[in-house]
């Protein structure tokens, strides 16, 4: 019995001594892997990165730390990872341009990503007939694409949640870019099959995304700081006075001053003309399946002690193309 009983001691201790040494052994490791991966991208540089170029290695399977060549940014981070404290044939760095990147929600120039896969021998726990133990860890670090913003749609407020805010398949196409000053971490709210494309163009985005669904934004939003308002400098449209209101019946819409706005709602969709539209409180809304179409009009949200002030609502199955006039109104 007192024999039983020392075994059963020894293992215990045995797991207890085992387990905290592995559970050290993997702080190490991850602090290797973090500090690895960090390194190999801060030395490839923020100027324009070419694979095989000023040491910049791209080798997206991985490239184990024991065949690394001098010189080159895979090297770099492999010392890193070994001076805290990984042997560098337990550790092995992929990199690679914006392909084959492993991250997600965010876009990058270039990434790297570090492995740690150490085998660590036991102690106490061979009596219970375990030899040894694996030990893994891994980290990505990435260049983060950045630029000084803008494109044709701007979203102006700094600290709104769901500053630009798309539902059900709306689909935002911007060929030249879109900006949102927000800060807020939900500053881009997409659900269901919303999308943002703005083809070789960025989405400028100061603060956060959020996406459920199979929402997507392409290319990924890249890192901004706030843009002022592109049209500061120009005077507001003198508007009439006293106020005669249009009517807004459509399909057919002209320039004019819309009291309580703009809502084009089934499956009729709607026309502008050229010109200015003043939105007199309301708001300009479009909902529907219906097409809308305009060409160089320009839609200036405003309010009065009648008529309370209202933003923007575009949603629906409809097909909205509208752009602006390639003057000053």
């Amino acid at each position: 019995m007192v024999t039983v009983g020392i075994i059963f001691l020894m293992g215990i201790m045995g797991m207890v001594v085992d387990v905290g040494w592995g559970y050290y052994r993997r702080q190490v490791a991850q602090a290797a892997a973090d500090s690895a991966a960090m390194a190999a991208v801060v030395a490839v540089g923020t100027g324009t990165l070419t694979c095989g170029s000023g040491g910049v290695v791209c080798n997206p399977s991985g490239l184990s730390c024991s065949s690394a060549s001098s010189g080159t940014n895979i090297k770099a981070g492999c010392q890193y990872g070994n001076t805290n404290g990984i042997a560098t044939s337990d550790l092995t760095i992929a990199a690679d341009l914006s392909s084959n990147t492993p991250l997600t929600g965010v876009s990058t120039g270039y990434w790297a990503k570090a492995t740690v896969s150490e085998s660590s021998p036991l102690t106490f726990l061979k009596v219970m007939g375990f030899s040894t133990s694996t030990v893994a860890a891994s980290a990505t670090a990435g260049v983060i694409q950045s630029g000084s913003g803008g494109g044709c749609v701007y979203v102006l407020n700094t600290s709104a949640t769901k500053a630009l805010w798309q539902t059900a398949s709306a689909d935002l196409e911007s060929g030249c870019g879109v900006q949102v000053n927000s800060n807020d971490p939900k500053a881009i709210y997409q659900t269901a099959s919303a999308m943002i494309n703005t083809g070789s163009a960025y989405t400028h985005l100061v603060g956060g995304y959020y996406q459920t669904g199979s929402a997507t934004i392409t290319p990924l939003p890249v890192a901004s700081s706030v843009v002022t308002d592109p049209l500061i400098g120009r005077s507001l449209p003198t508007l009439p006075s006293p106020v005669v209101c249009s009517s807004n019946t459509g399909p057919n819409f002209t320039p004019g001053t819309y009291c309580g706005g703009i809502s084009v709602t089934g499956t009729g969709g709607a026309n502008f003309s050229s010109g200015l539209y003043v939105m007199d409180g309301g708001g300009f809304n479009i909902a529907g399946s219906g097409a809308v179409t305009g060409t160089g009009i320009t839609v200036l949200l405003s309010s009065d002690s009648s008529h309370t002030y209202k933003g923007v609502s575009i949603n629906g199955s409809g097909t909205v193309t509208l752009s602006a006039p390639t003057c000053a109104v």
